[in-house]
């Protein structure tokens, strides 16, 4: 093992350590370990920033400020109020209502804990109105807007592929890359069934005592619920955050067909939300995803060193000789997801999607396969953590809500594994790796 070799794969145990003690920020843990690749020589300093400049993470920055354009519009509040108005009186028909809000609401905003702040209120008022423990409704309700966020190409959504085709790219791999709806097609089922499990599976497994709101947890959320609230649109500034949401989509699905570049698009529809007065400068700014942007950034760079420096076919190596020359695709994707589920159960999606993301793609490359399927159920399984306080940042939320305990939320979230199941045979039925 050469020196290089060495540094590369001890810096890419540093970055595991570092999101998993979360000693640091993710975002600053990424570009650290970045710059110690620079320093140390494993990649020129120019590889290490061009993942700033490159066409997926300027179209990541521009979608992001599009969402916080079509976020104050009064597209939310006018469905909650037709849920109130449909489903009054009955707990299936209300917390169907408001399943569906959130099912829309998690494809267009990227902040789950933003998600859950909004609509919180609404499903604690509904237990309160129908006198039922919020324990029957708030998990669940947290687990469909954990594992159903960004499925529809919409939003975050639509840039999931890029950022998959960034790291292909970085692997120097030219056979593959990703479609626009390659991530949603992956993970259909979960889109069906997390809401349908949260709603009729899930409540009937959690105990139906009345509990008292615990740890100021509705205070806090409150506050942060109120701070995402904005002042009205008027008229024409309400059309225009439909309208450019609706071109950026376009533009994004024909991008292909039209040759224009997938940053010009979604960074036209931004700048049109500025000019319309859709958001002002400060809102734009604040929606920025600089922490997202750091960790793929990190992520990028961190690819090309384990190519560079022959790290990544060391490790495809050993996770090739650990499965024995296993050639079933169900088994390989499945290994892969279960996997990724376990680890997305302590550390945050985002993180153990980094983390296994080069070491999938080194995998791919040493088996000789295709590395969509594998890539697709690092995504699907890594955003399927929900059943444990480490996994998400919504669930010690709940616990403080409802005064659950870990195993009751344990418990009660176990139905997810019915989705693990249908996922590592969805995959590789869709997407064969041969």
């Amino acid at each position: 093992m050469t020196l290089q070799i060495f540094l590369c794969l001890a810096i890419f145990v540093l970055l595991i350590v570092l999101y998993v003690t979360q000693k640091l920020p993710m975002g600053v843990s990424a570009i650290s370990c970045m710059l110690l690749l620079v320093l140390v020589g494993c990649l020129p300093a120019k590889d290490a920033l061009a993942g700033f400049s490159k066409s997926n993470t300027l179209m990541i920055i521009g979608m992001f400020v599009v969402a916080a354009g079509l976020a104050r519009t009064q597209l939310i509040p006018k469905v909650s109020g037709l849920v109130n108005r449909v489903g009054k009186g009955s707990f299936y028909k209300m917390f169907i209502g408001y399943l569906i809000v959130d099912l829309l609401l998690a494809q267009m905003l990227p902040s789950g804990i933003t998600r859950f702040a909004m609509l919180y209120p609404l499903v604690m008022g509904m237990c309160e109105e129908l006198d039922i423990s919020p324990k029957k409704a708030i998990y669940p309700f947290a687990i469909t807007n954990i594992a159903t966020a960004a499925i529809i190409p919409i939003g975050a959504g639509a840039t999931d592929y890029a950022k998959l085709n960034g790291y292909l790219e970085s692997f120097q791999i030219a056979d593959y890359s990703f479609n626009l709806l390659d991530p949603f097609l992956s993970r259909a089922p979960i889109f069906i069934l997390a809401p349908l499990l949260s709603l009729l599976v899930m409540p009937r497994l959690a105990k139906l005592d009345k509990v008292a709101v615990g740890d100021g947890a509705v205070e806090k959320l409150e506050k942060k619920k109120q701070k995402t609230q904005t002042a009205v649109l008027p008229p024409f500034q309400e059309f225009c955050g439909y309208a450019i949401f609706i071109l950026v989509l376009v533009g994004l699905v024909t991008a292909k067909s039209t040759g224009i570049d997938l940053a010009v698009i979604t960074l036209s529809g931004a700048m049109l939300s500025i000019i319309t007065g859709v958001v002002d400068v400060k809102t734009a700014i604040k929606s920025l995803p600089v922490k997202v942007t750091c960790i793929y950034v990190g992520g990028l760079a961190l690819s090309s060193a384990l190519v560079s420096t022959g790290a990544g076919d060391l490790l495809g190596n050993v996770v090739v000789n650990l499965l024995g020359g296993i050639t079933n695709p169900y088994v390989i994707v499945g290994v892969i997801f279960l996997v990724s589920f376990l680890l997305a159960q302590f550390i945050s999606n985002s993180s153990a999607i980094n983390i296994l993301t080069p070491l999938v793609i080194a995998t791919c490359m040493a088996l000789g396969c295709s590395p969509i399927a594998p890539l697709l159920a690092v995504n699907a399984a890594c955003l399927l953590g929900c059943l444990t306080p480490m996994s998400n940042v919504a669930i010690p939320i709940v616990m403080g809500l409802t005064g659950q305990s870990f195993w009751e939320i344990f418990k009660q979230g176990l139905p997810v594994l019915i989705i693990v199941l249908v996922e590592i045979l969805w995959i590789p039925t869709m997407f064969p790796i041969w």
